[in-house]
């Protein structure tokens, strides 16, 4: 692995439960969107990443962080989260095909408006997965990583003034887990292929199965800040948002539907940090061919809900504490 050193302002990571002021619509989030290279052929598309800045449920501002479609030669931006003082994005960033992800880490601004986060730095670029990133209490990185046998594992290290400590390969099995969520320092739950939720204890990895594969439950999101996880559950042909809480054990229960649109997938799951908003992308299943997902945001605490954008090229999100 590589070791970048990080500029100061880099230093100020500091975990703290946010302010519960903001409303759902008045907050902003970080979005992977899709770029075509050719207009009308979906196969040549490239993921950049977007901040966008809401005001009654309106994107009031839109800054592009990433500009990888645009370079030559180009390059895929995608899973952003948030450092938990909102100042940070760590993200990961591959080559054509996939190949040659690296976890990057960005300023979430772009000062010198060039299309770039500023002061972006290469985090760890040696058998990187493309999967979402979680960023947990105490500036804890977990992101997907190959392992000896080629299949993807999580693994997890410190982020500090020198870049990322001792990284651990936390689980090894082949269940490919392509997205997790904190629920504590130290523990996570994850989408376990696609198939199942498991809960996964860092300090000495201990898996514990909390449902599916059947039903087959997926794309947890949670918040160290709530006993809640939210997930997808896919029901028939389609995705629906299902909830549960988080008991002793690990187990999850309580396990209700929260939504479930006829026609439509739901996906792609963000609980905010404090645990009163709910973001995921929605997408019409008649439509066949490419990605077709706008965002939409749930107030929990009043049950509104509303959708955020119209432009139906959207691949992942992410709250700003």
């Amino acid at each position: 692995m590589r070791r970048h050193s990080l500029s100061t302002a880099l230093l100020l990571f500091a975990f703290a439960p946010p302010a519960l002021a903001a409303d759902c619509f008045d907050r902003s989030l970080a979005v992977a969107r899709y770029h075509y290279v050719n207009p009308g052929n979906i196969a040549d598309n490239w993921q950049e990443i977007y901040q966008l800045t809401l005001s009654g449920g309106t994107v009031t501002k839109s800054t592009r962080l990433t500009k990888g479609a645009i370079s030559s030669p180009r390059y895929d931006s995608s899973a952003p989260v948030y450092s938990p003082d909102g100042a940070h994005i760590a993200y990961v960033e591959s080559d054509a095909g996939g190949a040659n992800a690296r976890l990057k880490l960005m300023e979430a601004m772009d000062a010198d408006q060039d299309l770039q986060g500023d002061n972006p730095v290469v985090l760890d670029d040696t058998d990187v997965d493309i999967t979402l990133v979680a960023w947990g209490p105490g500036d804890r990185l977990a992101y997907g990583k190959f392992d000896g046998n080629g299949d993807t594992q999580i693994a997890s290290a410190i982020l500090s003034a020198g870049g990322l400590g001792t990284i651990t390969l936390h689980t090894s099995d082949a269940d490919y887990p392509d997205s997790f969520a904190f629920v504590a320092a130290d523990m996570l739950v994850y989408d376990a292929d696609g198939q199942s939720l498991k809960h996964i204890d860092l300090t000495n990895n201990t898996i514990t199965l909390l449902s599916g594969p059947t039903p087959r439950d997926r794309t947890p999101t949670a918040s160290p800040n709530s006993a809640e996880i939210f997930h997808t559950r896919i029901v028939g042909s389609t995705l629906d948002l299902w909830k549960a809480t988080l008991a002793s054990g690990p187990s999850l229960t309580a396990q209700q539907s929260v939504l479930a649109t006829s026609g439509m997938n739901e996906a792609s799951v963000a609980l905010s940090p404090d645990g009163l908003c709910l973001a995921y992308l929605a997408g019409d299943l008649s439509i066949t061919y490419g990605p077709n997902s706008d965002l939409w945001i749930q107030d929990l605490e009043t049950g509104a809900i509303q959708q955020i954008t119209a432009s139906r090229d959207l691949a992942a999100v992410a709250w700003k504490p």
